[in-house]
């Protein structure tokens, strides 16, 4: 009886870029598609601009910049890795299993955000930024992990 060839996908991200990958048919780790990438983070200068403003209580006619409980920056990048993890909702057929590699407050935040669908397909979670890496380099890495992959 033949082995089932399980599909495994390589899920790479931070909250800027995300890469989704898997095996060729020449047994070589390649990219699925396309980058993922998110839109520019904006400037200090343009979020301050759209924050609120609140009367001082200890002083008449001052007003003071009313700050949001979670920076800029930090939300727009929940807000990419929320974009990954639906789409990887969204492709549950496609794949088998998942190898989740991301920094760790990425990873984190994914982990929370994740379907309990996509969660039981994960069979490897690594806390490293592999976003910058080449395919072939990730490979190599996954390959002393998991001898099998």
């Amino acid at each position: 009886m033949k082995a089932k060839k399980y599909i495994t996908w390589v899920a790479v991200l931070d909250g800027r870029k995300a890469l989704l990958l898997t095996k060729s048919t020449s047994n070589r780790l390649e990219i699925l598609d396309h980058a993922f990438t998110a839109e520019p983070i904006r400037t200090n200068t343009e979020t301050h601009n759209t924050l609120g403003r609140s009367f001082s209580s200890s002083r008449a006619g001052v007003r003071h910049i009313i700050e949001p409980h979670t920076d800029e920056q930090t939300q727009e990048k929940q807000e990419f890795i929320k974009e990954i993890s639906e789409y990887l909702e969204s492709s549950l057929w496609e794949y088998d299993r998942l190898i989740l590699a991301a920094p760790p407050k990425a990873l984190g935040y994914l982990r929370k955000i994740l379907s309990k669908e996509v969660k039981d397909k994960v069979i490897l979670e690594l806390d490293n930024d592999f976003v910058r890496l080449a395919p072939h380099q990730i490979q190599q890495h996954l390959e002393k992990l998991i001898p099998i992959f």
